[in-house]
Formats: C-alpha cells, sequence, structure tokens
C-alpha cells in the first residue's frame, strides 16, 4: 500500500485530512466499519458511542458504494505513530487500500489577538457622530462586519493605501508623487497577517494552469473569494468526498476556538459539477487576519494537494457574483462550474479564428463549457459601441451554436437592443428557451428606446407573467 503524508504533529494546533483509495467500491456498511476500525486506533474520529451504536444515527438512504473515501485526521503524537501505522496496515488488508494520503496544518488564525487589535482602534470622529445622531450600531465596522469602505487587509507585495486627511490649519497642498516615493509609505494601511503559530502552508507554483494570479492579491475581495477547478484522469466513485475534504480543511485554519465571538465567514460552500468534474469552493465575507497573499497562496497549497491525488487540469481564482452562484448552485436544476478559460487566452493571442479553430478540435472541454467560455470573451466588447458589438454577436451566437440553452441568448438580446436592432431582439426573445429573455428585452427597451417599447409588450403573455418572482 502507498502511504503518503503519515507523520507526528509538532504542534498541539494540528489538524488534517486522511483520503483513502480502495481497489473495489465498499458498500456503506463497508465504509462505516473501515473508519470505525481507524477511529478506535485514533486516527479519526469514531462515529459510534460507547455501546457502538453510531453517535450520530442518520435516517437517509445509505452512502453510495465508492472507491475515494474521506475523514478528518487527528494527527499523532511521535509515541502514537507505530501503533497507528500498524492499524493502517491492518485496514489496507481487510478493506482493499490501496493507498492512503495524510495531510494536515498545524497553525490557525490568532482570533484573540485580531479581536484585540479591532477593540482598541479608536473610533473616527465620524462614526462616532453618527451613533450619536442615532445611526444604528450596525453600520459601524467591527471586528465581525468591516465598513465597506474599508481595505481590510492588503498583501505585501500590494499597491501600498495612503490615507490622507485634511487639516483645516494646513493649506499646504499634498504631493502625491513624494507620498508614493515615500519608502515607508508602503506600511501605511497595510495589515499584517495574525497567526498562532506561524503561516500556514503557501504554495506560489502548481503544475497546472492557474488563472487569475498573481493578479488575485491584486484585486482580492473579502466579500467573494474562492477557485474553480477542473479534475482530470480516471474518474472513481467517491471523489467529491475528496474535495470535500479539502474544502473542510481550508477553512478550519481561520477558526479559533478561543474565539468564539469572532466570524470569520458569513457563508462558505462546494459545489460540484459532476457532469464536467468541476468543483467550485467560495466563501463570502471573509473577514480574517490574514492579507491576501496569505489567503491567497495557501489557498493555492490546498488545491495543489488536491491535485497530488485527484489530477486537476485546469483552475482559476475566482471572484462569485450573482451570475456564477447562480449557474453554480443550478438554479435551472443542473449545477453548471466553469473552471477556466483557456478559448480567452488564444483569443488574446491568435485572435478570433484562432480561438475557434481550437474550440471545435479540442476534446477536454464540454460543448457547454465553449459556451460558457464564448461568453465571458463577449462580456469584454461594448455592446454600445458598434465595432466591439459585431464581435460579440458573433461570439454569442457561436455559443448559441454550442449550447443553445445557455445565457447566451439575454446577451445576445441586449446586444440587439444596443445596436437598435429592435425587431431581431423581439424575435430572438419569443424563441429562447428562458422566458427570462422576454423580460430582459422589454427592460432593455424600456430604458434605452422607450418610444419603441409597444411591440414588445406583446412578450408579456400570461405564461410569461405567470413566471415572474413578485419578490
Amino acid at each position: 500500500m502507498e502511504l503518503t503524508g503519515f507523520e507526528p504533529r509538532r504542534s498541539d494546533l494540528a489538524r488534517g485530512i486522511v483520503i483513502a483509495r480502495t481497489t473495489r467500491a465498499l458498500d456503506d456498511t463497508e465504509q462505516r466499519a473501515l473508519w470505525k476500525l481507524l477511529g478506535l486506533a485514533g486516527i479519526t474520529e469514531s462515529d459510534e458511542d460507547e455501546d457502538g451504536a453510531p453517535a450520530d444515527p442518520d435516517d437517509g438512504p445509505p452512502d453510495p458504494a465508492r472507491r475515494w473515501h474521506a475523514a478528518p485526521w487527528m494527527p499523532p503524537s511521535a509515541d502514537e505513530l507505530e501503533p497507528q501505522r500498524i492499524a493502517i496496515e491492518q485496514a489496507a488488508r481487510t478493506y482493499a487500500v490501496e493507498a492512503m494520503w495524510f495531510v494536515k496544518v498545524e497553525t490557525g488564525i490568532d482570533g484573540v489577538a485580531w479581536l484585540e487589535m479591532t477593540a482598541s482602534e479608536p473610533e473616527s470622529d465620524e462614526s462616532t457622530e453618527s451613533v450619536e445622531e442615532g445611526t444604528e450600531q450596525s453600520d459601524v465596522a467591527s471586528p465581525t462586519k468591516p465598513a465597506p469602505i474599508e481595505v481590510l487587509y492588503a498583501a505585501p507585495d500590494a499597491p501600498a493605501t495612503v490615507e490622507l486627511e485634511d487639516d483645516a490649519d494646513d493649506d499646504d497642498d499634498v504631493d502625491l508623487d513624494d507620498i508614493s516615493s515615500d519608502p515607508d509609505a508602503e506600511d501605511i494601511g497595510v495589515l499584517e497577517s495574525h497567526w498562532r503559530n506561524g503561516t500556514p502552508p503557501l504554495e506560489h507554483t502548481v503544475s497546472f494552469p492557474i488563472e487569475r494570479y498573481p493578479e488575485i492579491i491584486d484585486e482580492y475581495d473579502w466579500e467573494s473569494f474562492g477557485v474553480a477547478f477542473k479534475i482530470g484522469g480516471e474518474q472513481l466513485p467517491g471523489e467529491e468526498s475528496v474535495v470535500n475534504a479539502f474544502f473542510a480543511l481550508w477553512l478550519s485554519v481561520y477558526q479559533d476556538e478561543r474565539a468564539e465571538e469572532l466570524e470569520a465567514f458569513q457563508r462558505a460552500d462546494v459545489i460540484h459539477d459532476r457532469r464536467h468534474r468541476s468543483a467550485l469552493m467560495w466563501v463570502e465575507k471573509f473577514a480574517v487576519p490574514a492579507t491576501a497573499s496569505d489567503q491567497a497562496h495557501f489557498l493555492l497549497w490546498v488545491i495543489a494537494r488536491i491535485h497530488d491525488i485527484l489530477p486537476i487540469t485546469w483552475a482559476r481564482f475566482e471572484v462569485i457574483d450573482s451570475a456564477v452562484k447562480s449557474r453554480a448552485t443550478g438554479e435551472d436544476g443542473d449545477p453548471f462550474v466553469l473552471a477556466g478559460n483557456p478559448f480567452a487566452d488564444r483569443f488574446r493571442r491568435h485572435g478570433e479564428e484562432g480561438a475557434l479553430t481550437w474550440a471545435v478540435s479540442q476534446s477536454a472541454w464540454s460543448r457547454r463549457e465553449l459556451a460558457g467560455m464564448l461568453i465571458e470573451v463577449a462580456l469584454d466588447h461594448d455592446p454600445d459601441d458598434p465595432k466591439t458589438a459585431i464581435v460579440a454577436e458573433r461570439l454569442l451566437r457561436r455559443a448559441l451554436a454550442f449550447d443553445a440553452r445557455s445565457d447566451a441568448s439575454g446577451y445576445l438580446a441586449i446586444v440587439l437592443v444596443r445596436q437598435r436592432r429592435m425587431g431581431e431582439a423581439i424575435a430572438l426573445a419569443r424563441e429562447a428557451p428562458s422566458r427570462d429573455v422576454r423580460l430582459l428585452v422589454v427592460g432593455e427597451m424600456a430604458e434605452h428606446t422607450p418610444g419603441e417599447l409597444d411591440p414588445a409588450l406583446e412578450l408579456l403573455d400570461p405564461e410569461t407573467m405567470n413566471d415572474i418572482d413578485p419578490e
């Protein structure tokens, strides 16, 4: 059996995950027995109580048979290492385990220091005045709700953030060039990371394509941060459990059990697009005492470790806007994660024809994924400019040829309205698979060509009106 990463802990903060691959699919009963054996050895948490009954009984259907298996790992002390190795070898013989990976981190954010630091920061006169005048306390920056206009974290290698204070007694103009050339200016407004046992493991280079890196460090947005990736290699049942385990490990370093009042994030999730073997790990309102550089490079380390187990063919850092979330969560019943856009790179380097030649000749990406790539490139072209609108229209029509049910219909309707081709926009809306395109055309025409709106109102038939969300 192949055993990777099995070593003793060096810190009491150590936590990790264990991944196992079996030569055959284990059913639900065998999976429970495998984890029970490892749990009794202290390798993972046991899911049974002292009487042998499940500690958290699940009334749902049994887990499907799988070859990939994942669970939390409690890294052992040096004295516990050999007894646990014996238990691992026994489990391998009994349950046909052909490989096991152990992955750990031994640090976490210092939530106590962060809360103390933020609590000691003096409130500005403006904030104090707002509170005194009756402004709700929730509008004031706090450790759990940073003010929207405040730059909370900046990477050490990010451009300096400079705040200038107005001084009524000083009429001298401030020379921005002098400030930017000041060697001490880069420290202004930059917060350092606060870790309990040094920084977590970081990765700066990976062997697979990673889009939006290193740009993500300068463009980091604490309100929505994540990564999408596409898995390659042989597909075996249960690979989603591997991704889920790494998702939990990623967020575990941003917890501090000593600071229960610290809310590191508001929402987080991992979404699987099983049809395309893609996944999206994301978090919202990520208010943690770590620089953008640390966050990006630790997440890069996480997906690099996934790549050690499940080969990643493409990845990109993602800003989770409403469109990305809508597609990924599968509001239409079909989750879709676009984990990269190699078409865009070829479009920039080889032009439209060269990129399209690649699109029709490659086999790694599906037609739906290709449609998504073309839509993204089309959105970089201004629909109000006749020259760029022509390119956008060609790309969107080609996207519809790849996938008629893609979002291209709506974006194409916008291009047609902005180019004053109202009849074509109305005809497109009538034929579009989604009735949302009808509402979009009516809204666009009401805003841009209200004098020509009457023909579009016919799109609002009873069926379309019934589909409108009252909210």
